[in-house]
């Protein structure tokens, strides 16, 4: 990070001893509490908000705890300076022409935390590379527990999707229809199933469409048609997927990610049958043998 020609505070500048005296206290422990965020900006930082208070000393004298207000207003500029510095790296779009390699180096971690709000990224960063307690996080930041927990899960469903590669929408390259569907099913071994099966798919030509975007993903055909929806959570080798739609339940497919091209074959599911058809049966007619190419990034699903 650039260190700025920030005006550093001196306490012959102050209005006062009182101020000299608090600045003198605080300006340590202000600067500890920025540190994570900002690394060697953090004195600029806390320099600013010195500034800050020392223009409103007459109001910020009067509070409880001042400390307290200068450090959430040192987190505040910390956050806003982390958030200038994140946006500055870029993430290098990925088009279906790259191969696997070229794909792997594109998805840099560090560029997939500008996806996140500053904030957000700086406690995500504390919690889960430096390994920084909740309390701690709280103590530095000035961020109740309940919310840094809060930012952490959705931080971390927001990025598993990003990081893996996963994020964007992918489409069947295959084009299914009532037979095809009723032959894969068949060689899966589901023949007793078909008809029944048959009734809840698709009744024309289609390509099956998965879109995945921060935690959560839609399953339907290329037309629009919706057959599934909920949240997704990617591992390195697994792909949850937590449908909220009837009946709600929870599958699991391996994952096989060969450039632009994408293979979700099934390990397990927890989904009760659907017309008297076990979820595996629908399973194999969407992923079972199947290529999904992806199409290209997307920006925020639609609310469930």
């Amino acid at each position: 990070m650039a260190t700025t020609s920030a005006k550093r505070v001196s306490v012959e500048d102050v209005p006062g001893d009182d101020f000299a005296e608090f600045y003198e206290r605080s300006c340590a422990m202000v600067e500890r509490a920025v540190a994570p965020i900002v690394g060697p900006d953090a004195l600029d930082v806390t320099h600013d908000a010195m500034m800050i208070a020392m223009a409103r000393w007459s109001h910020v004298a009067t509070l409880d705890q001042p400390v307290a207000w200068v450090r959430k207003v040192a987190v505040r500029l910390a956050w806003r300076r982390a958030g200038r510095d994140r946006k500055a790296v870029t993430l290098r779009p990925v088009t279906p022409t790259d191969d696997f390699a070229e794909r792997e180096r594109a998805v840099d971690l560090e560029a997939v935390l500008t996806y996140l709000q500053p904030e957000h990224a700086a406690v995500f960063v504390l919690s889960q590379f430096d390994d920084i307690e909740v309390a701690e996080i709280s103590r530095r930041t000035g961020v109740p527990t309940a919310t840094v927990k809060v930012w952490v899960h959705r931080s971390r469903r927001r990025l598993a999707d990003r990081a893996c590669g996963l994020h964007g929408r992918w489409v069947s390259e295959q084009v299914d229809n009532p037979s095809s569907l009723a032959a894969r099913m068949r060689a899966h071994g589901h023949d007793r199933y078909v008809e029944s099966a048959l009734e809840h798919l698709v009744d024309r030509t289609v390509r099956w469409e998965l879109r995945i975007a921060d935690g959560r993903y839609w399953l339907g055909t290329d037309d629009g048609a919706r057959m599934d929806r909920g949240l997704v959570r990617v591992t390195p080798t697994d792909v949850r997927m937590l449908s909220v739609a009837e009946p709600a339940g929870t599958a699991v497919h391996r994952w096989s990610l060969d450039g632009d091209r994408l293979q979700l074959p099934l390990a397990r599911t927890e989904i009760v049958p659907t017309g008297g058809a076990p979820d595996e049966v629908y399973r194999a007619a969407y992923f079972g043998g199947t290529t999904l190419k992806w199409q290209g990034p997307l920006g925020h699903l639609p609310p469930d």
